[in-house]
């Protein structure tokens, strides 16, 4: 039998009680090379704001989301759905919040070898049951909450503003990093300190976008330097315990709220979506957001 549609906020308090008491979801990610799907369940833990979950860095989701940041999430049977596209960072949880994972899932990743932890944030949010709730099932869009929640604290005469249309949400990678660097590790800190040569290779959909660009020109490359930690803010320059500590904003720490790579590079090479660049720091896989010519003079642009 066919139940009468919920109201929005209806549909709101019912997805956050499953968020809460739910513990599995369908986790679907993709290749960033291929495109492929891969769809796994995995336990979570809904922080009211975030999901935390957590698999081996080298299974193809954690794979997939080390490379490009995005997952879809089903929650529920077919006929009681909330269904989520969001925004991934991998990083390190507090002891309390690993605990409380632990205690939800069952397993403790602490104790496994190779497992991260991945933490998503909504951009998008649904819900519904069957077919009478089809019409109106978004419940966030661009990571906003279309109606009041009412889960959240109301603000203070202190509060901070709220920043107006926060663009994050639209950003999707162009294309990614092939580069002869591994890890983290094997980076030098900046181009000019050894990094190799490497390729960038760009979507399908976006490859008209290199039209124009030549052997020998400079380019800014703008990367998501994904295995950044996004909770530092303050760190001492070059990872040298000998330098006073700055604000990340001071220095090009790839540790920072936004880790986003800024890379000038000379093309040595143009191919069907792909470029070839000089010299880059940037490791195999890195997602790339932009590229961007160097400005010339003010009478040759």
């Amino acid at each position: 039998m066919t139940q009468p549609a919920r109201s929005l906020s209806q549909r709101l308090a019912d997805a956050r009680r499953r968020l809460s008491a739910d513990t599995d979801a369908w986790v679907a990610t993709a290749d960033p090379h291929t495109g492929a799907p891969y769809l796994v369940p995995l336990s979570f833990l809904w922080d009211g704001g975030t999901l935390l979950i957590a698999t081996p860095e080298r299974s193809p989701t954690g794979r997939n989301l080390l490379a490009t940041g995005l997952a879809r999430l089903g929650i529920g049977p077919a006929r009681d759905l909330v269904l989520i596209e969001g925004v991934a960072q991998a990083g390190p949880v507090t002891a309390g919040t690993a605990d409380a994972f632990a205690a939800k899932a069952g397993f403790d990743p602490r104790q496994l070898s190779g497992y991260r932890y991945f933490r998503i944030r909504p951009q998008r949010v649904q819900a519904w049951r069957e077919a009478g709730e089809l019409a109106g099932r978004d419940l966030m869009r661009d990571g906003h909450w279309l109606i009041p929640d009412p889960a959240a604290p109301a603000p203070g005469p202190a509060a901070a503003p709220s920043l107006p249309n926060d663009p994050f949400p639209q950003l999707a990678p162009v294309g990614w990093v092939e580069s002869g660097l591994a890890a983290t590790g094997d980076a030098p800190k900046q181009a000019d300190e050894g990094a190799p040569p490497a390729r960038i290779m760009f979507r399908p959909e976006v490859r008209d976008a290199v039209s124009g660009l030549r052997a020998g020109d400079q380019v800014v490359v703008l990367t998501w330097l994904h295995q950044g930690d996004r909770d530092v803010l303050v760190t001492r320059p070059r990872g040298d315990p000998g330098r006073p500590e700055r604000g990340v904003f001071a220095t090009r720490s790839p540790d920072r709220p936004n880790p986003i790579g800024l890379h000038t590079v000379t093309i040595t090479g143009v191919g069907p979506g792909t470029i070839s660049v000089d010299r880059l720091e940037a490791i195999d896989g890195t997602p790339v957001l932009d590229v961007k010519p160097v400005l010339g003079p003010a009478e040759d642009r």
